[in-house]
C-alpha cells in the first residue's frame, strides 16, 4: 500500500500559498486582539520577505519564489484571496444561488 500526501505536491503553488496566507489573516482577524493581529501580520511579512529573498538568490527555485511572492502580496494587502472571496454571510438566504468560485468560473 502506498500513502500519498497531497500537501507536498502543491506546497509551492502560488495560488495555494496566497490562499493559505489569506486564511491565516482571516483567522487572526476573527480571534486575535488588534495588537496581536498586527504582530501576526508582521510575522507573516517577515516570513515571506525572507522566503522571497532566499529563493530569489537560488537558481531553479522559481516555483518557490513565486509562491513566496504570492504570500507576501496577500500579507501586504496588495491582492485578495486568489481562489475565491469569502461569502458575506455564513448561510445563504433561502432560494439564493451561490456564485461559482473564481477558480472554476473560467473552466
Amino acid at each position: 500500500m502506498t500513502v500519498l500526501h497531497h500537501e507536498a505536491s502543491d506546497r509551492h503553488e502560488a495560488r495555494i500559498e496566497g490562499q493559505n496566507v489569506f486564511a491565516r489573516l482571516q483567522y487572526a482577524g476573527k480571534h486575535f486582539s488588534s495588537t496581536r493581529r498586527l504582530l501576526f501580520r508582521g510575522a507573516l511579512l517577515l516570513k515571506y520577505s525572507l522566503r522571497v529573498a532566499f529563493h530569489g538568490l537560488r537558481r531553479g527555485r522559481s516555483a518557490e519564489c513565486a509562491a513566496a511572492v504570492a504570500g507576501l502580496r496577500v500579507a501586504l494587502g496588495r491582492s485578495g484571496p486568489p481562489i475565491a472571496e469569502p461569502p458575506p454571510v455564513a448561510v445563504a438566504s433561502e432560494g439564493a444561488q451561490p456564485a461559482p468560485p473564481r477558480a472554476l468560473a473560467g473552466r
